[in-house]
């Protein structure tokens, strides 16, 4: 049986590396099909619920999981915000991009992950229908729902 741990580890290094890689790279790690900034964080906030159990388990430290924190509250502002943020030359130009970018290299380095290409073989995607207000619509809802869930359930 696999170590819970291992798989939140290695599901959290590869989500951060995914927020860390250059524009390029993070686009084409996506399928076509997907609305893809919004694929980057929702790979993200899916890590997030391990984050507390690795730890308690000693195998994060926790100043990492504030810097992870902080990413989560940039892209949480970042929803918030709507419209801008969420196209695929946003991805590349937007400085909110670009901060957690920074941020997420900076946890790699601390956590001395090597940046390499991410690897999304566990993620599912949803493709995006050729009226794309729709699935934003259910996924901006969906990702309410997930706020709300951590807010009750994350361990400050």
């Amino acid at each position: 049986m696999t170590n819970p741990h291992e798989d939140g580890w290695s599901r959290l290094t590869e989500a951060l590396k995914l927020v860390a890689a250059e524009p390029s790279v993070q686009l084409s790690s996506l399928p076509d099909g997907v609305l893809k900034a919004d694929e980057i964080v929702l790979t993200f906030d899916e890590c997030l619920a391990s984050v507390s159990d690795l730890v308690e388990a000693k195998r994060l430290p926790l100043d990492v999981k504030k810097k992870i924190q902080e990413i989560d509250k940039l892209f949480e502002r970042m929803t918030q915000e709507g419209g801008d943020h969420w196209t695929e030359d946003a991805v590349r130009s937007n400085r909110e991009w670009k901060e957690a970018r920074e941020l997420a290299g900076e946890i790699l380095e601390r956590m001395k992950v090597p940046m390499d290409r991410p690897r999304l073989d566990w993620v599912t995607y949803v493709l995006e229908s050729k009226d794309p207000s729709p699935p934003r619509n259910i996924r901006n809802f969906l990702y309410k729902i997930i706020q709300s869930l951590k807010s009750a359930f994350w361990k400050g």
